[in-house]
Parts: C-alpha cells; sequence; structure tokens
C-alpha cells in the first residue's frame, strides 16, 4: 500500500513539474490543461473516467 502511494505521489509531482515548465520554460504544447492532464492523472490513480469528467468540468 505504501509503495503504491508513493508512486502516485512521484507521479502527480512530475505532472506538476511538467505543467509548470510547459507555461514558462519550453514553448506551450497546451500539456497543461486541464482536458489533457486530468485524465492523464486519472489514468494513473486507477480512475480514467473521474479524471475525464474533472477536466471537462474544469475547462468550463
Amino acid at each position: 500500500m505504501t509503495l503504491c502511494v508513493s508512486k502516485n505521489v512521484v507521479f502527480l509531482a512530475f505532472v506538476s513539474t511538467l505543467c509548470s515548465a510547459d507555461v514558462v520554460a519550453i514553448g506551450q504544447f497546451m500539456i497543461c490543461r486541464p482536458i489533457f492532464s486530468a485524465p492523464l492523472v486519472g489514468f494513473f490513480m486507477g480512475d480514467i473516467s473521474a479524471g475525464v469528467w474533472v477536466g471537462m468540468i474544469v475547462v468550463r
């Protein structure tokens, strides 16, 4: 259980770092948009449909 949680924390830290680099350091490829990043996080957390719904709600 602890290993799974630590993998999720590391992945979420990677996604947030990637999104912040997309905005300031690298050209804007729009990967920090919620419609892309929310399903990706939902996939790795085990509930992709919730990630898609959250992404759609936040974009609107």
